[in-house]
């Protein structure tokens, strides 16, 4: 009897761990458009699921008058580190870019 709940209970736990699985996560940096801070453009957070899950908007948030934004998104928790990305230049052409009119 008690190998059985000892078993129900590894099992419980592994389950509990891939199904239970949270995901958050932050970032932070500065958008510019040759030179010019780039104000009011929308930026979204995605998360990256791999397999049968479709990604999942985590959050989204427009940058400030100084091209300044931060999103954080989470499922049930707030992000541990802020990812800094830095002063992006949208005027250039990056590999694997993709950029949409979607709101």
């Amino acid at each position: 009897m008690i190998k059985l709940c000892f078993l129900l209970l590894a099992l419980a736990s592994v389950a509990t761990g891939l199904i239970g699985r949270t995901q958050s996560a932050g970032v932070r940096g500065v958008l510019m458009c040759d030179g010019r801070p780039a104000a009011g453009v929308t930026v979204k957070l995605w998360d990256d699921d791999r397999g049968i899950d479709a990604d999942d908007l985590l959050a989204a948030g427009k940058t400030n008058s100084m091209g300044q934004f931060e999103l954080k998104g989470h499922t049930d928790e707030a992000p541990k580190k802020i990812y800094d990305a830095g002063t992006i230049q949208l005027a250039g052409i990056y590999p694997k870019e993709s950029r949409d009119c979607l709101h």
